[in-house]
């Protein structure tokens, strides 16, 4: 079962083996559901596993069957996602891919777990059974989180957007900062009121705060223009159905591409 789970991830870790133009398409609603199914049995398997294999009192001959179950579940999600990546769209099958991933990945660290738990004398006991049920939690917690509403995708255009929120509640943070130092460097010298000094965090790293010079204020200004007009795009793909929104897009490129020509 280790060796299985640890060949599985090692396919998972390079998705482009598993890339094959012959494979014939298959509907997505089809896949999607049979991928949540297959993470579905793998749970029921994993609990039972881990009630027989408790640390405290455990049954080696039941054992015996949910391993074969994990054994097949695991080397067949490899073959499932793939399709996936055929046919349905490169960020949904990254999606997959890092689902099926974090699933082996927990199932490994679990058995590795009940071999360790043998190995182990009394007094450590205790600390096995905690470790056992934590690992246990954290597959289950994985599986259940694909199965949310805002779990795994449906469809490409779903994960999409969900990687570009990712990515604006990152650029959200970073304008936060640059309008921040954006007002402070425009307040002039000793203009800080009752000796209160800008506190921007780098001072518990050694690093004191430095008016920008005007050069470097040029740049800021460029910077938070861009990360702001990069915020609208992904706000307006976000929100705005992608036929509604392509045009606007189109003509914006098309006079821009005219200006510098």
């Amino acid at each position: 079962m280790l060796d299985i789970s640890k060949a599985t991830f090692t396919i998972l870790s390079d998705p482009t083996q598993n890339t094959s133009s012959s494979l014939d398409a298959f509907d997505l609603s089809s896949l999607h559901r049979d991928f949540l199914s297959l993470l579905s049995l793998i749970y029921v398997s994993t609990t039972r596993l881990s009630l027989v294999l408790k640390p405290s009192s455990p049954s080696y001959t039941a054992s015996l069957e949910p391993l074969k179950e994990l054994s097949e579940r695991i080397a067949s999600l490899p073959h499932c996602v793939r399709f996936i990546q055929a046919d349905h769209g490169k960020t949904l099958a990254a999606e997959a891919y890092a689902i099926a991933r974090d699933v082996t990945e927990a199932l490994r660290c679990l058995i590795q777990t009940f071999i360790h738990s043998e190995n182990q004398n009394s007094s450590k006991s205790k600390d096995a059974a905690t470790e056992y049920l934590t690992k246990t939690g954290a597959l289950h917690d994985i599986i259940e989180n694909a199965h949310a509403p805002s779990g795994f995708s449906e469809n490409n255009f779903i994960a999409v957007r969900k990687v570009w929120k990712r990515n604006q509640d990152t650029l959200d943070d970073s304008l936060v900062e640059i309008c921040e130092a954006l007002e402070n460097a425009e307040k002039p010298e000793g203009s800080m009121e009752d000796g209160i000094i800008f506190d921007d965090g780098w001072e518990e790293f050694g690093i004191p705060f430095v008016k920008p010079s005007a050069s470097e204020f040029e740049t800021m200004k460029k910077v938070d223009l861009t990360v702001k007009s990069i915020n609208l795009i992904l706000i307006i793909f976000r929100f705005t159905p992608l036929p509604d929104c392509l045009p606007f897009f189109t003509s914006r490129f098309w006079k821009m591409s005219c200006r510098r020509s």
